[in-house]
């Protein structure tokens, strides 16, 4: 934001110093305060040169007349030197120009990456909105299978009679099935967590890919 800012203030300023040197001429420039858009070493040099040719042929046109021969001199040097000085003044207008749209372009710059940015950010704000989310629900999802397996664990425990003080009235036998849950609550308990765990691992692993995608982007783009 901060650069941003600099970059359209300096935008601004060449803006109106090379509005100012187009709108100047010759005579605007050898009649008045040089302006500071166009103030150059070359320039206040060209002025001077300028201003001490027409004392000389100010002075010999008194002295001589307009239609002497050393007056058309003069007043022919004193064209170049008008000429000297447009050229001037439009290497100045045109150099301000080009600072000018080398400006812009580094403006326009600084506002798409600051877009991008405020792009990017809020793409690693919703991926960890996500992460959040994610993870509220896989740890929902572990209390409920937890519950269950603690629920079938009590149902075995209370199959599970003590038969200590039971007198015997037939003969004891091998037991056809294993003490404790059933196969039929194992199975459900195992599907149950492998349901829940393939969940939250695959939400987990996406957005972790998408943040480091992020992350990569903005690395090359800052190389």
């Amino acid at each position: 934001n901060e650069q941003l800012s600099v970059a359209r203030a300096r935008t601004l300023e060449l803006n109106a110093r090379a509005a100012s040197a187009r709108s100047l001429n010759v005579n605007s420039v050898l009649s008045g305060t040089l302006p500071e858009e166009i103030n150059s070493n070359m320039m206040s040099e060209l002025r001077s040169q300028y201003a001490a040719l027409k004392q000389e042929a100010d002075r010999a046109e008194v002295k001589l007349g307009p239609r002497h021969p050393e007056i058309e001199a003069l007043n022919a040097q004193l064209a170049g030197a008008r000429e000297r000085i447009s050229a001037e003044l439009q290497r100045i207008a045109s150099s301000l120009q080009v600072d000018l749209k080398r400006s812009v372009q580094l403006e326009q710059d600084l506002s798409s990456r600051l877009a991008q940015a405020k792009v990017q950010s809020g793409d690693v704000n919703n991926n960890l909105v996500s992460l959040r989310e994610l993870e509220r629900e896989a740890a929902a999802k572990r209390s409920v299978y937890e519950q269950f397996l603690l629920r079938a664990k009590e149902t075995g425990e209370q199959k599970d009679i003590n038969t200590a003080n039971i007198s015997v009235i037939s003969e004891a036998y091998a037991p056809l099935q294993a003490k404790g849950p059933s196969r039929a609550v194992l199975a459900v308990a195992g599907l149950f967590a492998g349901l829940f765990a393939g969940i939250g691992l695959g939400g987990l692993r996406g957005v972790y890919a998408s943040l480091r995608e992020t992350a990569d982007t903005r690395s090359r783009r800052r190389a």
